[in-house]
């Protein structure tokens, strides 16, 4: 069976994550495979399509709660055009535009991978008490639109998130400039 999406692929059509991933099971409900339609087109033309997963949400959701990205709908993040005007604004707004959807696929897993162990650990650790002076950010957590929250651990400080980042980039093996920031 041929799908006939190559032309789409190459063009970098929008469109085609959300028809790939809506999958009609006869018989059965629908499925929505969201995240491997992503990664599939990323795989097949990463210089059009970025990659959607439960890190990279996670991550996003953290720098909206940190004003360092413009608020969004959870929903926004399911219609791919939206989710992908996301990340190219992250880019923009980051002085990140030298970048390729590939290498910030990268960093936004690399980073909602660390907020997912924090809050692995403070799932682990005794409930807080009235006392406890930092409260934990609620962020959606995809699965399907609309489904459950549950709350992160942030960066305890900017200094924690900066030495995260600059961990990321040495072992990505990313040089930069030191006035002015760009890509080497």
């Amino acid at each position: 069976m041929t799908l006939g999406i190559d032309s789409d692929l190459k063009r970098g059509d929008d469109g085609l994550v959300n028809r790939l991933a809506k999958t009609d099971v006869p018989g059965k409900r629908t499925f929505y495979y969201y995240s491997f339609a992503t990664k599939y087109c990323s795989w097949h033309n990463p210089n059009a399509y970025p990659i959607f997963d439960s890190r990279v949400y996670g991550y996003l959701c953290h720098l909206v709660n940190h004003r360092c990205l413009d608020r969004f709908k959870q929903n926004d993040l399911w219609d791919y055009p939206k989710f992908k005007r996301i990340i190219e604004e992250f880019r923009e707004r980051n002085g990140l535009i030298d970048f390729t959807f590939k290498e910030i696929d990268k960093f936004l897993y690399h980073q909602g991978a660390m907020l997912t162990v924090q809050r692995m650990k403070k799932e682990m650790e005794p409930c807080a008490t009235e006392t406890d002076e930092k409260e934990p950010i609620f962020v959606p957590v995809p699965g399907q639109p609309g489904e459950m929250e549950v709350s992160i651990e942030n960066y305890p400080t900017r200094e924690d998130f900066e030495n995260s980042r600059r961990e990321f980039t040495d072992s990505a093996g990313w040089v930069f400039k030191t006035d002015d920031k760009t890509k080497v």
